[in-house]
């Protein structure tokens, strides 16, 4: 009963204590209930759930913007199961699951192979090891049901790391001084984002555009937020959106559909160019390019002006004038 007790403490102060990456710990806290309960003799029924959540759990640190989606709750069917199913199965999906998070981290790495940065590569060894050693724990347990007792503690261990981790630099409110940095920083993460065209990247992630200007996530996560006032991916699909404007106004890609100027720009999927494009600009990408077609015979009897710009319907008019003039510049 004292593992069950200190288990469960562990993963409520783990689920309600506020810290940086409260999603991620919300499913290692998640994971950890389940074991203790398992390990307790309460109740083996939510066990088939504990691979996937530490799975979402390894994919929520590495990649903090994705967000859970309806697509994800079908990795938790094998709960339906669960009564029935015997616990040699379960341990075995378990183990699937620890695979896939240890070939998330394997690509996460593999996409730094060209960048040579040494702290982004060191970032999620911990985690790796930790996985594997909950692995090798799992194939014992099919041998003895008392290594339940080892997985338990692991992510007991697991849990306090996560929580030590998260309570340095916590701030309630954020100080004048930092904001001011976090504008500074943003305005040149805006400059080096645009200049070398890192847009275009159509697997761009928070954690891959970190790596490659060698910060933190939670750092870059920071200055877009705090100092841009903006999330990942509403920053990177402006961008995107305004190189997609130029060029369609630019002759040169007539040659192109507009799906086509769209992957080109860092898009990777119809559906998403096609909101992403009428959210910013208030118009489908069709209804614009025939804006711009009926504008062309006038633009030709007047002097060549410079690409019309693109108005965020959330900003005021007042925010938005030093920074269209501030990106039109950039490109």
């Amino acid at each position: 009963m004292g593992i069950l007790f200190s288990g469960l403490t562990l993963a409520l102060l783990l689920a309600f204590i506020k810290r940086q990456g409260q999603r991620a710990n919300l499913f290692l806290s998640s994971a950890l209930a389940i074991t203790v309960l398992k390990a307790g003799g309460l109740t083996p029924i939510f066990l088939p759930a504990l691979g996937p959540l530490l799975y979402l759990y390894v994919r929520e640190r590495i990649h903090p913007e994705h967000r859970f989606s309806r697509k994800d709750i079908l990795h938790f069917c094998p709960l339906l199961a669960g009564y029935w199913a015997p616990v040699w199965l379960v341990v075995i999906w378990i183990v699937a699951y620890l695979y896939l998070s240890h070939r998330l981290i394997q690509n996460f790495y593999d996409r730094l192979r060209p960048i040579l940065m040494d702290r982004p590569r060191f970032a999620f060894r911990r985690l790796d090891r930790t996985l594997f050693l909950l692995g090798l724990i799992c194939l014992m347990w099919l041998v003895n049901d008392i290594f339940c007792f080892a997985v338990a503690f692991t992510l007991m261990g697991m849990a306090v790391e996560a929580m030590l981790a998260h309570d340095e630099g916590v701030t309630l409110v954020t100080p004048v001084t930092d904001r001011l940095d976090a504008r500074e920083k943003g305005r040149r993460l805006k400059e080096t984002v645009a200049k070398n065209r890192l847009y275009e990247d159509a697997e761009l992630t928070l954690a891959t555009l970190a790596a490659k200007l060698s910060i933190h996530p939670h750092e870059l996560s920071r200055i877009i937020n705090i100092g841009l006032d903006k999330n990942f991916s509403d920053f990177i699909n402006e961008f995107r959106v305004r190189e997609v404007t130029r060029k369609m106004h630019n002759p040169a890609y007539d040659r192109l559909t507009l799906l086509g100027i769209a992957y080109e720009s860092g898009f990777n999927s119809k559906r998403t160019f096609n909101r992403v494009f009428k959210e910013i600009t208030g118009k489908t990408p069709a209804e614009y390019k025939n804006f711009i077609e009926k504008e062309a015979p006038i633009n030709k009897l007047a002097p060549q002006s410079r690409t019309l710009p693109i108005l965020l319907r959330q900003e005021s008019p007042s925010n938005w004038v030093p920074v269209k003039a501030h990106m039109i510049k950039s490109y």
